[in-house]
């Protein structure tokens, strides 16, 4: 005689979630195989494009497995800017007045001093003859010529202390005037000379630890 046996609800309740709780555990175990698959395979690409090819031909890369994204939920956090640093100085217990316009220095400038060179050269034509005033870095050069007799002296700018009168000058263009000086701290020599209708003054010397080399024209007679 065959026995029929008959599930209770429990019972059949039971028996589905053993199932359903069988299938999931299988499909995470399908799940972990297949990432240790794509890592082995994405480890392989890696070493196979460090190692050259015996046969000289570069495997073709394997692309990686792409990674499961997460989503989170929430507002996204915003990054402010940095502020920009502030190139302004602040003035405190002085005040900038080099802004204040000044057009008489700068019409002077633009006729007196010559910015590739750094030197300042004044040029007066009076009845007695030229008057040069010249000046680069510490020295000045103060020169009149008369047709070809020239006078004047040649002096270094001391800081603190003034100016201090180097050499005398009183000789003629065309046989050339030259002069050296020493005060131990400034040294050197001067030439004047014409060539051609050009003055033209030329200077070595060392000065304050610098050397100071130059040769320029100082005026057409």
């Amino acid at each position: 005689m065959s026995q029929v046996q008959t599930l209770t609800t429990t019972e059949t309740y039971s028996a589905g979630a053993a199932a359903a709780d069988a299938l999931e555990a299988a499909a995470r175990k399908r799940a972990e195989a297949a990432a240790v698959d794509a890592a082995i395979a994405t480890a392989t690409a890696a070493l196979q494009a460090a190692t050259p090819s015996s046969t000289g031909v570069t495997p073709a890369p394997v692309a990686p497995a792409a990674p499961a994204t997460t989503s989170t939920a929430g507002p996204s956090a915003s990054i402010a800017p940095a502020p920009a640093a502030a190139n302004t100085i602040v003035a405190y217990g002085a005040t900038d007045v080099s802004s204040l316009p000044d057009e008489a220095l700068q019409k002077w400038l633009r006729t007196h001093h010559n910015a590739e060179s750094g030197d300042f050269i004044s040029v007066v034509q009076e009845r007695s003859g030229n008057n040069i005033n010249w000046s680069w870095g510490p020295f000045v050069l103060n020169i009149t010529i008369s047709f070809t007799g020239v006078t004047g002296e040649f002096g270094v700018n001391i800081p603190f202390w003034g100016y201090k009168k180097l050499v005398d000058i009183n000789g003629d263009l065309i046989t050339g005037v030259g002069a050296g000086f020493d005060i131990g701290f400034v040294s050197g020599n001067i030439k004047l000379y014409l060539k051609g209708r050009q003055v033209f003054f030329e200077i070595h010397a060392q000065a304050f630890g610098q050397q100071w080399d130059r040769t320029v024209a100082l005026v057409t007679l």
